[in-house]
C-alpha cells in the first residue's frame, strides 16, 4: 500500500508538518473528510473538485491522494516526494513518540523555498529516471 494512502486512513490531518520533505506540500494540501464510495457520475467528480479547491494535493480519506499538476513531470515529482514524506512521517508515527511539528511561518518559509524552481526540477526528475529505465529496462517504452 502506498505510504500517502495509509495517512489517508488516520484520524486527523494526513500531514504533520514535522519533515522538511513534507514542507515542500505546506499550504498545498485539502482533506475530503467524507467518503461517498467509487466516484461513478459527475456529481461525485464536482464534489470532490470543489473539496479541492484551490490547492493542488488532496487527501481524500479512506481512499487515497490525488496529485494535480500542470504536466506529467511536476504531478510524478511530487507524489514523488509526497510518498517519502509520507513514508517518514509514518516511521516516526511508528515510534510511539509524539511528532514535533515546525513552526507555521518556518515551514512557510520552507515551503516557498522548494517551490522555486520546481517545473525545472520536476523535468530533470522526470528524465533521470527516464535514463535509469532505458538503461535497465528499455522495452518499458512499448
Amino acid at each position: 500500500m502506498p505510504n500517502a494512502t495509509a495517512l489517508s486512513m488516520v484520524e486527523g490531518e494526513p500531514l504533520v508538518w514535522a519533515g522538511q520533505t513534507a514542507l515542500k506540500f505546506y499550504g498545498r494540501v485539502a482533506v475530503d473528510e467524507a467518503y461517498n464510495g467509487l466516484a461513478l457520475d459527475e456529481s461525485e467528480g464536482d464534489r470532490i473538485a470543489s473539496v479541492l479547491g484551490e490547492k493542488d494535493i488532496l487527501f481524500m480519506k479512506n481512499h487515497g491522494v490525488m496529485v494535480c499538476a500542470p504536466n506529467i513531470a511536476e504531478a510524478w515529482d511530487d507524489l514523488y516526494y509526497l510518498e517519502r514524506a509520507a513514508e517518514v512521517q509514518l516511521k516516526a508515527m511508528g515510534s510511539g513518540r509524539k511528532l514535533l511539528p515546525v513552526l507555521p511561518a518556518v515551514a512557510a518559509g520552507a515551503a516557498q523555498q522548494m517551490r522555486e524552481g520546481d517545473p525545472e526540477s520536476a523535468r530533470m526528475h522526470l528524465e533521470s529516471i527516464r535514463r535509469v529505465l532505458d538503461r535497465q529496462a528499455p522495452d518499458y517504452r512499448d
